[in-house]
């Protein structure tokens, strides 16, 4: 086992006793734990030497191996010792054991960990767990969901879109919404949680399916003008229109429309300015739209931008031109340390 620039070193630094006394035992849907090892690990197939032989066992789309991770944890663990007290890297037993690319039988396969595998010892403190093919996929992937105590390197976005593609493959998940929404709900809580239904729909199409109601953003809107109206969004010369994307659903989002359709109004009076309009859904969304409530949905918001002008655009311009609006002020709160007084406005 080799790590560019680090002292090898080759005894059998780990207790299993420490493993069965402070670590916590891993868990998850179809998941069994059996027990804890210190594995030699000529022994165990690694994610580099699974795809090495074709095997899949990687759960990463992307970038599996992380050298700067590997480096921190080697000088941490050679500073402070082996912290027994994370979750520890984990594997399951083949049950026919694989010539690796060493030439060497492989018992285990490297299920969660594959950065603490890569370190510079021959053995592997480990938990050894069973479960079904995919239950042991997708627990790679759901212990490197996001958190801020273990040295882990998150799961991104398209590793849980390919882990859940492999999930329809192997008949695990359904190919619909309420089946998707509750795989991402339950097992991957912290991945797109803002924009869950836009990753549910991205996830369904990937695979020809569409969800109930579609979710939009400023790429989609422009891409279904540009496919369903030959048209580009932006400042049209030629037709004095100006095409912009709104979102409607979020009060934040309605006053902000509202402000920025009226100044792009003001600013090219010879143009008329579309906004290309979606609902939207998700976080922070008043009342969630779907097929039953689209259509009055739209109706609102259609009326919002002239009752913002009635109810407030002109009551405050009218108050400002005959004097009687008192314009707030703002009072600064100091904050320039050693240099401002802290009981006097700035």
């Amino acid at each position: 086992m080799t790590l560019a620039g680090l002292d090898l070193i080759t005894d059998n630094i780990f207790d299993v006793d420490q493993l069965k006394r402070l670590s916590p035992e891993p868990s998850g849907p179809g998941i069994k734990f059996e027990e804890w090892a210190v594995l030699d690990k000529d022994e165990v197939l690694s994610h580099t030497q699974a795809r090495e032989l074709g095997i899949e066992i990687q759960t990463r789309v992307g970038q599996a191996l992380y050298p700067e991770t590997i480096r921190e944890i080697y000088e941490d663990v050679e500073e402070n010792g082996w912290n027994y007290r994370l979750p520890q890297p984990t594997v399951s037993r083949l049950e026919t054991p694989i010539i690796g690319p060493d030439g060497i039988p492989k018992k285990y396969a490297v299920r969660d960990a594959n950065n603490r595998f890569e370190l510079p010892w021959t053995y592997l403190p480990c938990a050894i767990i069973s479960g079904e093919e995919y239950d042991l996929l997708r627990f790679g992937c759901i212990a490197n969901n996001p958190n801020s105590w273990s040295r882990k390197n998150d799961c991104t976005a398209d590793d849980v879109k390919a882990m859940i593609q492999t999930g329809f493959k192997m008949s695990k998940i359904e190919k619909t919404e309420e089946a998707v929404t509750k795989e991402l709900e339950t097992n991957y809580p912290k991945i797109r949680n803002r924009s869950r239904a836009k990753f549910v729909a991205d996830i369904l199409q990937s695979v020809g399916k569409t969800v109930s109601f579609q979710p939009y953003g400023k790429v989609e809107v422009a891409k279904h003008m540009s496919e369903y109206f030959n048209a580009d969004m932006g400042q049209d010369d030629d037709t004095k229109v100006i095409r912009v994307a709104k979102g409607w659903g979020r009060p934040l989002d309605n006053l902000r429309n509202s402000v920025d359709l009226l100044e792009e109004a003001i600013a090219h009076p010879d143009y008329q300015v579309q906004a290309i309009s979606h609902l939207s859904v998700g976080s922070g969304v008043t009342v969630e739209p779907d097929e039953t409530n689209a259509a009055q949905l739209r109706i609102q918001h259609d009326s919002y931008l002239v009752n913002f002008i009635r109810t407030f655009c002109i009551p405050v311009a009218d108050s400002f031109r005959n004097g009687s609006l008192k314009l707030p002020t703002n009072h600064w709160v100091a904050q320039v340390n050693g240099k401002e007084k802290l009981d006097q406005f700035q």
